[in-house]
Parts: structure tokens; sequence; C-alpha cells
């Protein structure tokens, strides 16, 4: 289903996915070559980490969260994003603690250096939050857009597929409505994820995320 978002001529795809099909999204990602990246609980949080069955998400907990506070909670059974964020962030995909930037061989008797670029393999997130996409497009700025791009960032920035869920409750520590971050997901995401008791609304926010939904609909 095909709908207008409000001051826009530009259609936005929506529609609306059982949660008994979100198992087919994961999969779907898989077999389109993306490693698929989510909140996963570890350690009594919840980080970034690969998914590859509904099953790895925080389904049915939770979070408690108050200044110097942080555990996770039995939530509402078969909610599977309950847990609004966690500890972890996107920053790590994009940041290596530790590689190579040059490398220095000797040819026909003098120093020949070459810049050494990461072959990133293309990744999906699925459970980012209004806050993560605006403190990606601070990165995105400043290593994307300013006058000296950083190529190793761009390079793994590149083949990166965002899917947003829209926030249905806050934690004690949120403050996005006072940044304007949030709790709905405005830009930055190529598919938003709004989820109902029983189904998730989906609205596609570019064309890779039209195809997703292309070859999800039945």
């Amino acid at each position: 289903m095909a709908t207008t978002e409000k001051g826009s001529s530009e259609p936005k795809m929506t529609w609306r996915l059982a949660k008994s099909r979100f198992e087919d999204l994961i999969q779907h990602l898989w077999q389109r070559g993306f490693r698929v990246l989510g909140p996963v609980p570890r350690n009594g949080g919840v980080v970034f980490d690969e998914v590859r069955h509904v099953a790895d998400l925080p389904v049915g907990l939770r979070e408690e969260q108050q200044p110097g506070r942080y555990r996770l909670v039995a939530g509402v059974p078969g909610e599977i994003f309950g847990v609004v964020n966690g500890p972890g962030s996107l920053k790590p995909s994009f940041f290596a603690p530790e590689e190579p930037l040059l490398e220095v061989r000797k040819q026909h008797g003098r120093f020949v250096v070459a810049e050494v670029l990461p072959a990133p393999a293309p990744l999906a997130f699925i459970g980012v939050r209004a806050c993560d996409l605006a403190a990606l497009a601070v990165q995105d700025r400043i290593f994307l857009h300013d006058r000296v791009p950083d190529t190793h960032y761009a390079a793994r920035r590149e083949n990166v597929l965002l899917i947003a869920v829209n926030c249905t409750r806050a934690a004690a520590t949120c403050f996005c409505s006072s940044m304007g971050t949030g709790p709905e997901a405005t830009r930055g995401h190529d598919l938003a994820l709004t989820e109902l008791e029983d189904a998730f609304l989906i609205e596609s926010a570019s064309p890779a995320g039209d195809a997703i939904l292309t070859a999800l609909a039945p």
C-alpha cells in the first residue's frame, strides 16, 4: 500500500507486517547479502550484535533506567522492541579500534605509500532508535561532509541499511523530545517500524526500503 506524506508529493510505501512474519524480514536481509545487527541481550544490557533470528532480540524484556542504574526486567510477553535503548551504539561498527591505515612497500629502490581501505560486508541494522540516527547524522556531518572526509569511515558507511523503530515509551533518562531527536524516526533511515500488539506498521523512507517492502509483500 502506498500513501503520500503530508506536505509532500512523493509517495511513501507503508505496510502492515504480522509479527509472525517478522522472521521473514530478518531472513530476507541475510539472503540479500546483509549482515544483520540489532539489539541483543548480553550481560544485563543490550548491545548491537549479530541477529540471525527473532529469538536473538530482547523479546519480552524491558529496561529500568535511572541515573547511575540500568537493568533488564520482564516486560510485555511477545513484545520485540520493548527495550528503549541500552549501553550499545552504532559507533563501533564505523570506527575500528585498531586497523592498518597505510601500506609502505619498496619498489625499484624507492618507497611507495598506499592507503589501505577496509572492505566491510553490507550491514543492516534493525531496531535503530531516533536518537541513534541523530548521533549518526553528527558523525556523517563531520566524517563524510566536512572539508576532509574520512575515507575509512566512508567505506564502512557506504553499504549500510538502517531499519528504525519508533519509540512508543520512554525511559526515565530519555531526553529526545527536548533535543528534537525523537521519539519518531524522521530522517536518516531506510525503513521505520512501529510495533503494535500483533503487527508492525512499516514505512519506507528510501528506494532501498521500497525494494525490501516490495520483496516481502504477499
